[in-house]
């Protein structure tokens, strides 16, 4: 069986040999809505009539192709997530520091994945970056200069 993604179809092809006219004919057995999301078994996507037309051998090939649709799915997901983790880390903060509150549990929660997501980092060998000398003497005398013009005690 093949399995073809034609516009916002999935289509379920049977090819079976002609022996009249001595070549394969293929015809379109079943079809369903194209996702982006798939459930990892055809029962999920199928109505009873369209599994029975399909053979044992072919709900198999097509359990196979959902479960590594997916999979591949997820796996996209999660890269997703990494990719524009920063940016939600940055909406948090830029939401916080517009007034909004954050509830004391939700609050625990965020401190703890945080530490955990750390913790993660740090064992594949992610840490920070460290401030060069030079920056942190530059930030030295900034903070200097700004207490001196405020007239404040060095």
């Amino acid at each position: 069986m093949q399995i073809r993604e034609q516009g916002k179809q999935v289509q379920l092809i049977r090819s079976t040999y002609n022996k009249e006219l001595k070549r394969s004919e293929q015809k379109v057995v079943v079809h369903f809505a194209r996702s982006y999301i798939y459930p990892s078994s055809a029962d999920g996507i199928l109505s009873a009539e369209q599994l029975a037309v399909l053979s044992d051998e072919e709900r198999g090939e097509l359990s196979a192709w959902l479960s590594e649709r997916a999979e591949k799915a997820a796996k996209e997901d999660l890269q997703r997530a990494l990719t524009y983790g920063s940016h939600t880390i940055q909406r948090c903060i830029s939401a916080l520091e517009s007034g909004m509150t954050l509830e004391p549990e939700k609050a625990e929660i965020l401190f703890a994945a945080t530490v955990e997501l750390q913790k993660r980092m740090k064992k594949l060998g992610l840490v920070p970056p460290r401030n060069s000398n030079a920056e942190r003497q530059a930030r030295h005398r900034q903070k200097l200069a700004q207490e001196q013009n405020l007239g404040l005690p060095i």
